[in-house]
């Protein structure tokens, strides 16, 4: 999702790498000799929550696996009963029952993900790739996401992208 929202990684200038460069690659050239700042290693949150605990303490750490919050996956139960089980976390009230919670970074749309990306038919070797280096990552994630508070959807634990039915 990073890569669609290039906010943070892409100034505009002429076209941007296509997705599968960071599928393949750790670090992506930009053309004035710096790297684009899309590594495949920020998406490796159980490497850097292990110290965050060993520092704050497991109290204090809470982690949400994102589908959890995104109604289109977890449906709006789903994503109200995250969401107050975080306010819970925080000593907050939970949300009240005519509370609609704002969908936020979707650009004013829905995108299918088997038409675009990784997803299509060409670039299945790429998402092998991407799905094999992060093997280690998806098979500690759940154990994290549920040590750490947060609900583990199905289709994390049955290590599915979402180019996956």
């Amino acid at each position: 999702s990073a890569y669609f929202d290039r906010m943070n990684w892409f100034s505009g200038d002429g076209a941007p790498p296509r997705l599968r460069e960071f599928a393949l690659r750790e670090h992506v050239p930009e053309p004035g000799g710096e790297f684009y700042n899309l590594a495949r290693r920020r998406a490796l949150f159980t490497r850097y929550v292990e110290p965050l605990m060993m520092l704050m303490g497991s109290s204090q750490v809470r982690l949400m696996y994102r589908d959890a919050i995104d109604t289109r996956r977890s449906g709006e139960a789903g994503a109200r009963a995250e969401y107050d089980s975080l306010a819970a976390f925080l000593n907050l009230d939970t949300f009240p029952p005519n509370f609609a919670f704002a969908r936020r970074n979707v650009r004013g749309r829905d995108r299918s993900p088997a038409t675009e990306g990784l997803c299509v038919d060409e670039e299945w070797q790429a998402l092998r790739t991407l799905k094999r280096y992060f093997s280690s990552e998806y098979s500690r994630l759940p154990w994290w996401v549920r040590h750490l508070g947060g609900h583990v959807p199905g289709r994390l634990t049955a290590n599915l992208t979402h180019c996956d039915p």
